[in-house]
């Protein structure tokens, strides 16, 4: 197995289909900043939850949708409470 090529020399190239991936999660949470990080290699969002912005990691977009549904019933006891947000 190779090493990844670098974009610009010090970029680690995105995960295959991130951006469809990102727009699928953006789909779920209109409100939320969703990104892959290149250098972590995990999924990121930034969430409005009951008036302030809270960031979430996974490894894998299912662990970071759990993340924030975990923390969606737990604050609002409403899980889908940021996809049924009109846009």
């Amino acid at each position: 197995m190779t090493a990844a090529t670098l974009i610009d020399g010090l970029t680690p190239p995105p995960e295959p289909n991130a951006a469809a991936t990102a727009a699928i999660l953006r789909h779920r949470f209109p409100d939320a900043i969703v990104w892959f990080g290149c250098f972590t290699r995990t999924w990121w969002a930034m969430v409005p939850v009951a008036n302030q912005e809270r960031l979430f990691e996974g490894a894998s977009p299912d662990e970071l949708t759990g993340a924030i549904v975990t923390d969606l019933t737990m604050t609002t006891g409403e899980p889908d409470q940021a996809a049924a947000r009109p846009r």
